[in-house]
């Protein structure tokens, strides 16, 4: 008898390993058939199938050692969750897809842009991590997009409900007396900027944008880093503006 529930427990857990493996395999299906796609609506076709084979997974279970080339991983610093996202190149720009999973399945939210939809964040999300404030769990969220012009990047306080939605009319972001629940940060489409976390999640540092001359003022087409740093700290739940900051180089 012993040995017959051995058996059948060695089954069921090598079963549900290669039943993941089999999931992971076909979302890589599913993006090798968005990658060679030449009409939108097969872009969009595969990248939903994508989404639901992800959902099979068990969360923690990808494996990035043989990660699907194209789609974007990342692990929750801080709390037990992570992202998948990948973006799909379309006739009227791109599109985003942001699958937040959590330890509760009742949490994960499936966030789809698409050009021209609204109440949908248009960026592809590449860090968060969780904070607290007054008692609550927030998220930062980090992301970048473009304009037929510029590059975007921009920092989201997000609340990821029970009940698989999610809300971004957090203030939490200060600067002076003002506060916000988002933060854009708007470039030339040749350059690139900083914006990521430092202090085990404490810290949100990115760099400061300006143009090459000040006849461009505001035209943010001409805008790009100009050597200084800005940061957000988080103190008593919320994230205070800091002119001028250090980058923290290999102390993470």
């Amino acid at each position: 008898m012993r040995i017959l529930f051995g058996i059948l427990l060695f089954c069921l857990i090598g079963g549900n390993g290669k039943g993941q493996r089999v999931c992971q395999d076909s979302v890589a299906a599913c993006m090798q058939r968005l990658v060679a796609a030449q009409e939108d609506s097969l872009k969009l076709k595969y990248s939903d199938e994508m989404a639901g084979w992800i959902a099979r997974l068990e969360r923690g279970t990808y494996d990035v050692s043989r990660g699907v080339q194209y789609l974007g991983y990342k692990r929750c610093l801080n709390a037990e969750a992570e992202l998948f996202s990948w973006s799909v190149p379309l006739a009227g720009g791109a599109a985003f897809y942001n699958y937040f999973r959590f330890e509760n399945k009742k949490r994960d939210v499936l966030l789809k842009y698409v050009p021209g939809k609204k109440g949908i964040p248009p960026y592809l999300f590449y860090d968060f991590w969780a904070f607290t404030s007054g008692k609550k769990e927030y998220f930062v969220l980090l992301g970048w997009g473009e304009t037929p012009k510029t590059n975007r990047k921009a920092i989201l306080i997000a609340d990821f409900t029970s009940a698989g939605k999610v809300n971004f009319n957090h203030r939490l972001l200060r600067r002076g007396r003002s506060q916000s629940a988002s933060m854009t940060f708007e470039y030339g489409r040749g350059m690139s900027m900083m914006l990521k976390q430092e202090k085990n999640g404490k810290r949100i540092i990115f760099d400061h944008l300006s143009p090459g001359d000040e006849k461009y003022e505001g035209a943010w087409m001409f805008y790009g880093p100009d050597g200084t740093l800005n940061a957000f700290e988080l103190k008593k739940g919320i994230w205070y503006w800091k002119d001028k900051v250090k980058e923290r180089r290999g102390m993470e």
